[in-house]
Parts: C-alpha cells; structure tokens; sequence
C-alpha cells in the first residue's frame, strides 16, 4: 500500500509543509502575464535545497539579461496543482509553468500550453536530453514542455540490514520471484517485527513495471488503461502471497507507513529492508538514516530465459510556456541557461538531488556534485541509454482505485477476484464521466 512520493514530499527529512508555510515568492508577482521580456512564472519545488538554487540561478540570468524580468512564485507541488488550477480556470495563467506528466497532458489537450517543437534543435536542442524525459513531456506527438529532470522507479534497501543479515540483493536483472524471496530470506532471518520490502501493491508505477514482460502497459498512449483483470489479479495475488508469508507487513502496521511522510516510512524505521519508489525519493530518505541506502532496478521478468530491460525514466518536472504568454523566446533562454550553460546548470542542479535531464548538465553535475548526487547520476546512467517505453499519463483518479483495491484486499474487505472486478468497474465509470 506504498505511495509513490517523492522529494516534493520532504525537505531533506523534514514536512513538506515547510515550503508553503515560509513562503517561496522570489519576487512579488501576480496579475496577467506581462508583455515580450517579462516572465511570471509559477512553479513547484521540491526542496528547499532547489528552492535556493532556483533564486540563485535566475538572479544570475537577470544579471546578465537587464531586458528579462522574471517574477516568480514557488511552493511545494499540492500548493502548487490548487494554485495553477486557480490561475488557469479564471484566464490569467503565468507565462512559464512546472509541469509533472499529468498536468501537461491536461493542459495540453485543453490548449493551454504552448507547443514548443518550433523551438527545437533552433533556439534549445534536445538532442541529448534523455529520451524518456522528451517523451514525457509530450502530448499527442507533440512537445509541450522542457524536461528539466530524469526520474526512473527503483529498489531502495537498506544495505546494512542486509550485510548485517548476511543476505544480498539479487542481479540487477532479476525476476519477481528473485524480489519475493530476498523479502522471504530478510523477514525469516530478521524474525518478527521486521519485513523485507514493505506492501507495493498500490504503487501504479511499479505495477507499470510488472505489466511490462507480458507486453502489457498501466497507461496507454491514449491515457487508456493498457491491462486486463487477469493482470491485476496476478499483481494482487503476488503481494497477497507475500503478505501471508510474513514478507510484507499486515494491513494495519502498512498503513502506518502510507501518510506520505517518508520519515514514517517501515524503511526509515529500520522495520523493513526494502521500499518501492523513485530515484528522487532517494536524496531525502538517505537523510532520514544512517544507515546506507541501496538502489536496485525493479524486476525485469518472470523467468531468467525472458529477462529483459522493463525499467524506464521520465520527467519528474518539467517547464512549460502558456499560449498566452508573449515572452516564449526569452522563456526557452532562460531554461537553456539553467539546463545546460555550465554557469546556470551548476547553480540550478547542484546538490539538489534533481537529475537533469540534459547530457550536457549531467556531465557538469558530475563533476562538480556530491559522492550522492555521483551515485544517483551513475545509477540512473544505464536506465537513460537502454529505458523501455516511458509510462504515459491518464486519470488520476485511477491511481485512487488501485490505493483502494490494495486496501479492500490487505485488509481482507474483499477477495482478489471482486477487488479486481470492482477496479475496472471503478475506472470505467471514471472514463465514462471525462
């Protein structure tokens, strides 16, 4: 019953709350968008860290560009969906715009954004950005936004627990059952109290992942669900399994574990070896603990004969131009200057736990960053060059039903096979309503 969250979530182990609360604005804004130079621009960051880079990054580019004002206007990203749900709905939306997957396709098909291929390899050139990240932040074949991030989904482990047990994780490409028994091995060695990977079942992303070998998809390209009821049944069944081995925690103690604080997490808690989640989850869990945290791909397969690479990246964040805006070419200046100038990119990047999406500024980074921000770079390094299909965006409420069906099912409210048919009954009618 694991959410996926990420850093956005915390600030390097603290509440999130602590962005709203401190206010972000980098300078007063507000009104329409301004005319050719002038940039309001409204944005989600995802800790304070990035927060302080951004300003720093931007006050440089004015320094350097007097004819560019930029007002800016920054939060955490709940605040922020209210915030530009708001603007956009009463027709004053900002000029530039973060985006995640599934904002951009929302504005996107309402026409709300800008597309930008125009503006591409002219102006900014994409060319080695990673491929997964250009392809999130397109809609309908379409670009619609600048990727300013690579994230990729990933197995994060306590790796003293493990040494401690004298247990391994399995090869990087390993099957399901590799996953389930390692989370066997640690709960039988650990004894009572302590699980090997805390419940994935809610975790669309990784289900994603799962879809994968039997040529199966969560979402999609038409924002569709892309599996079947029999799919889920098996994805349910495995954590099902796992659970009444004792692997994964009971529904109650699971619970605990869902808040959306990773400082609650069973990982953090020294009460489970492993978590599901995304790459930018890593930064602020490590700083939760002092214990050594792994990352480790997801299963790529069902048997070792059939293992193939299944694991994808995307963009986490990304920035888009409103149609409205009368300021597009000095908006993509500004993103060229902090994705891949090397004076921008290591103000913008540095130490932020935010992986740019650009060759070019991963290189910078890597040179310049931290030992964590080398081994986050590294990690994700063969995920960019050899990433399967990146996961498309659709419904939102979806990923709701899948928190619920994992629910009904954990605390045994309802077998599998009615779980399951309740799912795709749910989701028809969410397709229904659009």
């Amino acid at each position: 019953m694991i959410e996926y969250v990420t850093r956005r979530q915390i600030l390097q182990g603290g509440s999130v709350l602590g962005l709203s609360a401190l206010g972000l604005g980098l300078a007063g804004c507000g009104g329409s968008s301004g005319g050719q130079g002038k940039i309001r621009y409204v944005g989600y960051v995802e800790s304070q860290q990035q927060l302080k880079a951004t300003r720093t990054a931007i006050e440089q580019y004015q320094k350097a560009h007097s004819k560019v004002t930029a007002t800016t206007e920054f939060s955490d990203f709940s605040s922020y969906v209210d915030k530009i749900t708001t603007q956009i709905s009463g027709g004053n939306p900002p000029d530039m715009m973060s985006a995640n997957v599934d904002i951009l396709s929302e504005y996107a098909g309402r026409g709300v954004l800008r597309e930008l291929d125009s503006y591409n390899p002219g102006q900014i050139n994409l060319a080695d950005y990673a491929k997964g990240s250009v392809g999130a932040a397109q809609f309908d074949g379409k670009l619609y936004g600048i990727p300013n991030d690579v994230v990729g989904p990933t197995v994060i482990y306590n790796t003293d627990m493990l040494h401690q047990l004298g247990l391994k994780m399995p090869s990087e490409m390993c099957t399901w059952d590799d996953l389930a028994n390692t989370a066997k091995a640690v709960a039988k060695a650990a004894g009572k109290g302590t699980y090997g990977i805390e419940d994935g079942s809610a975790a669309h992303i990784a289900l994603d992942v799962y879809l994968r070998p039997n040529k199966k998809i969560f979402f999609a390209k038409d924002g569709k669900l892309g599996f079947e009821a029999s799919d889920l049944i098996r994805w349910l069944n495995y954590w099902k399994d796992l659970r009444e081995a004792g692997a994964i925690p009971p529904a109650a103690t699971q619970a605990q574990s869902s808040s959306g604080d990773l400082s609650k997490t069973l990982l953090i808690r020294n009460k489970a070896a492993m978590l599901l989640q995304l790459t930018d989850s890593w930064f602020g869990l490590q700083a939760l603990t002092p214990h050594r945290l792994g990352l480790h791909m997801l299963p790529n397969g069902f048997s070792k004969a059939d293992l193939r690479q299944q694991n994808f990246v995307y963009a986490g964040n990304m920035t888009c131009i409103s149609t409205k805006s009368h300021s597009a070419s000095d908006i993509i200046a500004l993103i060229k200057y902090l994705h891949t100038d090397p004076q921008g990119s290591s103000i913008f990047y540095k130490d932020t736990g935010i992986i740019p999406a650009s060759a070019e500024a991963r290189q910078t980074v890597l040179s310049s960053g931290s030992k964590t921000t080398r081994t986050l770079i590294n990690y994700l390094a063969p995920l960019i060059k050899n990433s399967a299909e990146p996961r498309h965006s659709g419904p939102t409420e979806i990923n709701d039903i899948l928190q619920r069906t994992s629910d009904a099912v954990a605390f045994g409210r309802q077998s599998v096979q009615d779980a399951a048919t309740g799912f795709f009954k749910d989701a028809a009618q969410v397709y229904k309503n659009r």
